[in-house]
């Protein structure tokens, strides 16, 4: 490595290694820092140590740069207007992609026939990015951008508006589950610094109902009534706002989309695009005028090309071609990276310069990361991150100088392949798909995408923005026409058997180690490389292969899921889920989040009463897994039960305490409330119940014993109704676990409650602040975990705020 790529590499690492950062450097180490730089750059610049330090000191600055712009408390959990302007587009959606919005929060009984809510839509709420000037009469010197979901509004709000809101206000948090999607790692990637809900309002009004150009052309292309404008949209000014559950399920089935993603992909495309066309204007002007002239030959021509330097002419005047390209994706952060790259191969071209391409590739790594340095959050960031080194790989392994115009098509089709397969494994660890058409596919349709729907998309745009709307509604016609072609062919393509799977709930291990087992395959022969790729194979086994889990040992899960309940309880492979948590607004029960870890049965479930914090995600849950049985207070989970019934989970005991008898479910106190026990272990399962069925269990069982048990899931989600001094008393649990949402509106877990766990030594784990909370029992006793305290606690999932 040549000693002035040793500071941009040693910086790169430095950065990528801040995002694990458990805190942050003090504010004072600031100024030390800033000294030791100037002197790293006055005595040793071209050396490690100066990286390092200039790493240390950028990483430090952002990350109290992005603490600095969060909101004081005060704002937080309360009513509090905002002005500010809408940041996101507006799509309006099909009419038969309207959601029936769901008024009730109760779920009616769902009994063993299975006749479930499972087919209904949950409530979906309209999302905005909102730019905030003023907070409740404090205006910010500084806007910032918040995220605010407003359940049907009742104005339409489009990008450019200025608006007047009443909202709730929350930090950016979110939920956290071993393989959720990480909602607050994105917003702390896009900057957004605040979470929102709209309040019903008189006062909520738009101000100023002006809008952005991207906005009206979004409204002008929707106006003409396209069947695929959401399509068209994705493709030309990147809002992929309008696309709905189905078609994100063909986009992931199928590998595709990154197609629809404007990217550095679709930037090389409209660089060459135009590239083409001023070669062509320049091939034109010669013509015409060797015509005038008399002289007209190829030796004429290329000397023609040669001194006037048309190609590097080309290449400039692209330039801000490919530039207005990026204003209509929004300035997407992958566009502007893609476009910084093009910028400084134009510069490199233009002036005839030779960098390493290691050079090449560090510095403008290194610019990137000065300019948009919370990037690296995003897994968009990593994919092209990813891509760009396999495209390496390849031009170093396969590429040849002298190849003939029939060699380098085909390298093209060849790299397009390598790309895709070798993509599959990062797409599988993180989504849980594995899309086995998706090479096939790329393949025809980026020749598809290159030379029609993307020149087509574009120019249909630019003749809006002239004002030619007559001649952009035909072209806009004809994209539509082949969008309809476009997507049949890809229904068909992923309804095919085996076009891919879903669910690959493997470790991210294993998708590493395949990544690096294909590298290896591709490499030239070494002598070695049979033994290691003989290695790699087998630790791919080792990865995944399921070990025999003695029967003593069993586990529980309290599952993060915000304002609601869901236990995870296995033991002997079966599995028995205790609640399902609420309906979603995506439809995702976050068990196994986005990429969800469908590999698993479910061999009870039990509903402690329906509600629908309890029992909303019954539907999705019945829909994705294989159900054996399903209990409730008003089929089978009440005292009275059958006792001669199979066990409802291999290798415990299960005792139901409450109800008595077989009741509705409709209200808290008819909580099914189940004891699991092995050994001296056992866990108190209590739904909703309120202080007045403690009294009565306790009353009951006050001289057996069966209320005391180890671990106990906090009633009522910590409620001040619950928990009663007398009932936690008898139950003497060693901790105590509460689900509840951070920072809800009623407090939970109340103070009171708080007290009464502190008095007798019971120890208090929250999902609010812990995240999903794992226990692991065996002979030995148990282990906790949780996943921001032992997994996941990086600088930015706990900013401290004023």
């Amino acid at each position: 490595m040549a000693s002035h790529e040793k500071p941009m590499f040693a910086f790169i690492m430095i950065c990528f290694s801040s995002m694990f950062w458990p805190v942050l450097p003090a504010m004072s180490m600031l100024p030390v820092l800033c000294v030791l730089t100037a002197l790293c750059l006055y005595f040793c610049s071209r050396n490690w140590i100066t990286g390092l330090v200039i790493g240390i000191l950028w990483a430090s600055s952002v990350g109290h740069w992005y603490s600095s712009w969060q909101l004081p408390y005060r704002f937080f959990n309360k009513n509090i207007m905002i002005e500010g302007v809408v940041d996101s587009l507006h799509i309006e959606q099909n009419q038969g992609e309207q959601i029936n919005y769901l008024e009730d929060t109760y779920v009616y009984p769902t009994p063993l026939a299975k006749i479930k809510k499972s087919q209904e839509k949950p409530p979906a709420n309209k999302v905005y990015i909102i730019k905030i000037k003023r907070l409740g009469v404090t205006s910010l010197t500084q806007p910032v951008f918040v995220r605010v979901s407003w359940f049907a509004p009742i104005l339409r709000l489009r990008q450019g508006n200025q608006v007047q809101l009443l909202v709730t206000l929350a930090p950016p948090h979110s939920v956290l589950n071993s393989g959720d999607f990480v909602l607050q790692k994105w917003l702390a990637s896009k900057n957004i610094v605040a979470l929102g809900k709209v309040r019903a309002s008189p006062s909520n009004q738009i101000v100023d109902a002006s809008i952005t150009w991207r906005q009206s052309l979004v409204d002008q292309v929707q106006s003409i009534g396209l069947e695929h404008s959401r399509w068209i949209m994705s493709l030309a000014v990147g809002a992929r706002q309008g696309l709905t559950a189905e078609d994100w399920e063909i986009l992931q089935v199928s590998g595709t989309a990154h197609l629809f993603a404007i990217s550095g992909m679709h930037l090389a495309i409209v660089t060459g695009l135009f590239i083409v066309i001023f070669k062509a204007i320049a091939f034109l002007f010669y013509h015409l005028r060797a015509k005038l002239s008399g002289k007209l030959s190829g030796k004429n021509r290329s000397a023609f090309l040669l001194q006037r330097n048309v190609i590097r002419i080309c290449l400039v005047l692209s330039l801000p071609c490919c530039a207005l390209y990026a204003v209509l994706s929004g300035l997407q952060v992958p566009v502007l990276r893609a476009l910084l790259g093009l910028i400084c191969y134009l510069y490199l071209v233009y002036f005839s310069l030779y960098w390493r391409f290691t050079s090449v590739f560090l510095f403008l790594l290194c610019t990137f990361l000065i300019m948009f340095p919370l990037s690296i959050l995003s897994l968009s960031f990593w994919f092209s991150f990813s891509a760009v080194l396999l495209i390496v790989f390849f031009i170093w392994r396969f590429t040849q100088k002298g190849m003939s115009l029939k060699q380098k098509v085909l390298n093209l089709i060849y790299l397009q392949v390598f790309l895709s397969v070798f993509m599959l494994p990062a797409t599988a660890a993180n989504f849980a798909t594995i899309s086995i058409i998706s090479p096939v596919i790329n393949l025809l349709l980026l020749p598809l995408f290159s030379f029609v729907l993307v020149p087509l998309s574009l120019l249909s745009i630019i003749l809006l923005l002239l004002s030619f709307n007559s001649a952009a509604t035909s072209i806009l016609f004809v994209l539509d026409d082949l969008f309809d072609l476009l997507l049949s062919l890809l229904t068909f393509a992923t309804s095919l058997p085996m076009s891919g799977f879903r669910g690959l709930a493997y470790p991210g291990l294993f998708w590493c180690l395949v990544i690096v087992l294909l590298l290896f395959i591709t490499l030239p022969f070494w002598p070695q490389r049979k033994l290691i790729v003989s290695s790699l194979i087998v630790c791919m086994f080792l990865s995944i292969f399921e070990w025999p889990v003695p029967k003593h040992r069993w586990k529980m899960t309290l599952v993060d899921v915000g304002q609601g309940l869901s236990v995870l309880i296995q033991s002997e492979g079966e599995v028995l889920i205790y609640d399902t948590g609420r309906i979603f607004p995506d439809g995702i029960l976050p068990m196994g989040g986005r990429r969800g870890d469908f590999s698993f049965d479910v061999d009870t479930l039990v509903n402690s009463h329906y509600d629908n914090d309890h029992a909303g995600g019954n539907g999705f849950l019945f829909s994705t897994y294989n159900v054996k049985n399903a209990f409730g207070p008003d089929y089978g989970c009440y005292q009275s039960t059958d006792k001669n019934q199979e066990p409802w989970l291999k290798g415990v005991k299960i005792d139901v305490l409450w109800p008595l008898h077989a009741v509705s479910g409709e209200n808290n106190n008819e909580s099914c409330v189940l004891k699991i026990s092995k050994g001296e272990f056992s866990v108190l399962l209590t739904g909703d119940i309120e202080a007045e069925v403690e009294r009565k269990l306790v009353a009951l069982y006050k001289n057996t014993g069966e209320l005391k048990s180890t671990i106990l899931v906090s009633p009522h989600h910590g409620s001040k109704t619950s928990s009663s001094l007398a009932f936690v008393k008898h139950v003497q649990a060693e901790y105590a676990l509460v689900s509840s949402k951070f920072m809800n509106q009623w407090g939970f877990p109340h103070a009171y409650v708080l007290s009464n766990y502190a008095s007798i030594g019971t120890k208090v784990l929250n999902t609010a602040y812990d995240g999903s909370i794992g226990i692991e029992i065996g002979q030995q006793g148990y282990h906790i975990h949780t996943m921001r305290g032992d997994f996941l606690s990086p600088w930015y999932m706990n900013i401290r705020r004023r």
